[in-house]
């Protein structure tokens, strides 16, 4: 998202509602593509309505005259999806979104999307957003690709799949115009751009390839991972193009690099020149450029750039399009390997006056001898240092230093005084408080700055001493990681104590034998995490080509995430009975495919899924048989607990051929879980039998949060929100879930995801956010899980229930801990007096979602909200 004067608190509400920063007056806009702006007309045509994904006949849009934004009505919209269904854009234009909104308190955050539905699908532009009660107006940028058949069918839609409501009026959907308006920024706006403080605002992907082959990197599990060893060095240097540090870092054969750096703003129209400087180890080419957007809807305005030994300047000439927020990245894509330099980087627009290429940089840096991922124990001693860069030479500096809790609360700060040198540059430690576990935020500033202000941050945790993952093999929690050193020490920490495979793929078919006989194993990183005590959930699923039931006429090419079934069941049983001789001393549990009902398994239009599984089902498990080994099987991994396909295989008698039931649930709202339906859910699975005649053992192997949710923590990053979801509740979310269904007796929760790299990710995608940051530091969902697992980890399930109370509804996890004692776990949807909604006993401990004991005195005041309570009670009491 953003290189103009810049107030960190006041972005987030200036980006998802009006900036004035953002939408001046001579930025004119064309007129409404949209008929009926204000919902004046008898009904609301031509936009419509309907129940599809989670809608409910109550939610159907109306017309209502009471209190609208402007005229004499306003359109109310419960659950379900209301819709334009075919808007008139243009390929290849920008368009602005503006409507009014507001909403019911405590409903679910919800989505903006627009998608092109006919001829192919894709998503061009989604956000979500949580109404107040207030009107309010809300504006979005997206670019209508290029490439956009003449044809299209493009709808905007509002959609809310949850209880509760809102009301628009006054939409408005306009072209941009060519350029955007304004004055030139005085300033190079991108962070930290000569790496003088460290790699602060820049992160890098350096990976390597699974199978060291020559597929498409598309083909692999993805451009996270799995991570190469290696580190994103700020490196001091002589005679560098600018001052004392630049970047370093080694691809190494068979990997790819891909460099980001923080958001910054841009204007789109106006032609540019990003300029840097760059060397390699021997003569390479790469591309380079500017990139807008986020996630589905991102664009790179690019030229390959061509290297040699010697330090070289090079300049890319960009003409920006419109991007969410007027953000935009400098990215770096690097194929080839070798050893790579780069400094001096700047954004400069052509004819502007010279702007300020190299203003101060600050950044907080953890100290060497740190634990990894600022992963602190509580009691800890934590160092970080202060670095301020390019200020002016021999001048004392005064900052502001503050430490935050994971509600933003203030823990500890103070001022920090520094004189730099003769080249400007200063340095200070200075200690962080780790009496009380979470996940804390360090923001500094300038002394004389308003306090909103951050020029520079650090996360850091403090997290319970969890027993190794060895000592608890048939633990509740786990997770998907990568399997390199820093993810398993994240994964350690975290007390994610089961690993699912999916992704690293090494035990796919697809990938262990690509040509009939050639078969491939890696077992390195699968030996690293056994060793260190974790239990891994391998898959069987994926044929490769030469052996896949494909469909010619489909245009869906047969992919690890879009794979169609084995055409023979002989050739299948080989592979399973390979992969399980050869990776089962390291796996301890298999899974037959995964979300079957979905795109992950294509099949031709002759055949019906539930024949495809029970064939795969039955065939597996005789392979397994075979072995004369024991085994545990789980199937089919659907992508929906409700989803019709694990319900039709159990009801053909599947569940005799599999030794537990395996599905994923995403908690998609900011509020509880759907804890009636759940329940009806778990219990018609449970009506089946398994292998052994026992009631379904029911596992939850992958879910958590909406992937593409939860803001960063990270201000300096300028990091366009997908969702209104703050850090905190996003971590409260996953807990909810997981002690949901931990109480109510599932046998396994396997959250997604918390891939970690510690160069950092793309500063363009969310994936992970629910537990890492874009630097690749642990930060509030790894904390909260800790605590969790510290908690309940060796508690009986004793179910769940909700109360009514005061209009809301409280919900509680029981459980009893290995002592005796009871342990209840309490939250609710909308905030409730806490001396009303628990009964506390002598003796009794509340303890916060990381852990902490809340002091008794704080309780009368205290509610019960969305983020979960610990009751934990003294000995023979109970509720």
């Amino acid at each position: 998202m953003k290189g103009r004067p810049f107030s960190p608190a006041c972005f987030l509400a200036a980006l998802l509602a009006l900036s004035p920063a953002l939408l001046r007056a001579d930025d004119e806009a064309g007129p409404n593509l949209l008929p009926n702006p204000s919902f004046e007309a008898p009904d609301y045509a031509p936009w419509g309505w309907d129940d599809s994904y989670y809608g409910k006949p109550e939610g159907r849009a109306k017309l209502v005259t009471d209190n609208p934004h402007s005229g004499k009505q306003s359109v109310w919209n419960g659950e379900g999806h209301f819709t334009h269904k075919k808007i008139p854009v243009r390929k290849g234009t920008a368009v602005e979104l503006r409507f009014w909104a507001r909403g019911v308190v405590n409903t679910a955050p919800v989505t903006i999307i627009m998608r092109q539905w006919e001829p192919t699908d894709r998503v061009i532009f989604r956000t979500e957003q949580a109404f107040g009660e207030q009107w309010q107006e809300y504006v979005f940028r997206a670019l209508i690709p290029a490439d956009t058949p003449a044809n299209a069918s493009i709808y905007l839609g509002f959609w809310l799949h949850a209880p509760g409501g809102y009301w628009l009026d006054d939409i408005s959907l306009r072209e941009l115009p060519a350029a955007e308006g304004g004055e030139p920024p005085s300033v190079n706006p991108i962070r930290n751009p000569s790496f003088e403080a460290g790699t602060d605002g820049w992160t890098a992907m350096i990976r390597k390839p699974e199978f060291n082959d020559t597929w498409e990197w598309q083909q692999e599990s993805g451009n996270a991972y799995p991570s190469q060893d290696s580190r994103l060095l700020s490196m001091t240097g002589e005679k560098l193009p600018h001052g004392r540090r630049h970047l370093s870092f080694v691809v190494q054969p068979g990997g790819q690099a891909l460099v980001t750096s923080a958001y910054f703003q841009a204007r789109y129209g106006r032609k540019s020149n990003l300029v840097f400087w760059c060397r390699t180890d021997v003569p390479h080419s790469f591309f380079a450029g500017i990139a807008g957007g986020k996630n589905q809807g991102v664009f790179f305005e690019s030229e390959r750039q061509y290297t040699s030994n010697k330090w070289q300047k090079h300049t890319v000439p960009v003409l920006l399009k419109p991007s969410i927020g007027g953000l935009y990245v400098v990215k770096l894509q690097i194929t080839q390997p070798g050893v790579y330099q780069f400094d001096d980087f700047s954004l400069v627009e052509t004819g502007q006056p010279e702007p300020v290429l190299h203003p101060p940089s600050m950044s907080v840096q953890a100290a060497p001898e740190g634990p990894e991922g600022n992963m602190f124990s509580r009691g800890d001693k934590a160092v970080f240092r202060l670095v301020v860069t390019d200020e002016k030479p021999q001048t004392q500096c005064s900052y502001r230093l503050t430490v935050v809790d994971w509600q933003d609360r203030r823990v500890s700060g103070g001022r920090i005084n520094v004189t730099t040198d003769a080249d400007g540059t200063a340095g200070m430690e200075f200690a962080a408080p780790t009496s009380k576990y979470g996940a804390f935020r360090i923001k500094v500033r300038k002394a004389d700055a308003p306090e909103t202000d951050v020029d520079a941050e650090q996360i850091y945790t403090v997290l319970p001493d969890l027993p190794p993952p060895a000592e608890r093999p048939d633990s509740f929690f786990g997770n998907h990681v990568d399997l390199t050193p820093y993810n398993l020490e994240v994964a350690r920490r975290a007390g994610f104590r089961w690993l699912r495979l999916y992704p690293p793929l090494l035990t796919k078919w697809m990938v262990l034998e690509p040509k009939p006989g050639q078969w491939r194993f890696k077992t390195g990183d699968l030996e690293r995490a056994k060793a260190a005590g974790f239990q891994i959930l391998g898959s069987f699923d994926t044929a490769p080509d030469w052996a896949a039931d494909t469909d010619s006429k489909s245009p869906v090419k047969n992919r690890w995430n879009r794979a169609y079934p084995p055409a023979d069941m002989a050739a299948w049983k080989n592979y399973v009975t390979r992969a399980f001789e050869t990776l089962s001393p390291y796996i301890s549990a298999w899974e037959l495919w995964n979300e079957p009902d979905g795109g992950y398994m294509q099949v031709r239009p002759n055949l019906k899924k539930d024949d495809v599984m029970l064939s795969l089902l039955g065939a597996t498990r005789e392979a397994l048989d075979a072995t004369g080994k024991p085994y545990l099987l789980l199937a089919p991994a659907v992508s929906r607990i409700e989803a019709d396909l694990a319900f039709k295989i159990l009801e053909r008698g599947g569940g005799a051929k599999m030794d537990a039931l395996s599905f994923h649930y995403y908690n998609f709202t900011s509020t509880s879980p759907e804890s009636g339906f759940l329940k009806q859910m778990l219990a018609r699975y449970r009506s089946h039998k398994n292998h052994a005649g026992e009631p379904m053992p029911l596992w939850q192997s992958e879910g958590g949060v909406y992937i593409s949710g939860g803001h960063s923590w990270l201000e300096t990053y300028r990091i366009p929100p997908s969702s209104s979801m703050k850090p905190a509740q996003g971590a409260a979310s996953m807990v909810r879930a997981a002690l949901f269904f931990k109480s109510e007796g599932v046998k396994r929760y396997i959250g997604f995801a918390a891939h970690a790299v510690e160069t950092g990710r793309n500063t363009q995608t969310d994936e992970c956010t629910g537990y890492t940051e874009v630097t690749g530091v642990p930060s509030l969902g790894v904390a909260a899980h800790a605590a969790m697992v510290a908690l309940t980890e060796d508690a009986a399930s004793r179910g769940f229930e909700t109360r009514e109370m005061d209009g809301g509804l409280v919900s509680i996890a029981r459980f009893a801990q290995p002592d005796g004692r009871a342990l209840d776990v309490y939250w609710s949807a909308a905030p409730l007096p806490f001396a009303r909604a628990v009964n506390l006993r002598e003796g009794d401990e509340v303890l916060d979602l990381m852990g902490n004991l809340i002091a008794s005195d704080k309780l009368a005041t205290a509610t019960i909200g969305e983020l979960p309570l610990y009751i934990r009670r003294a000995a023979g009491a109970a509720e």
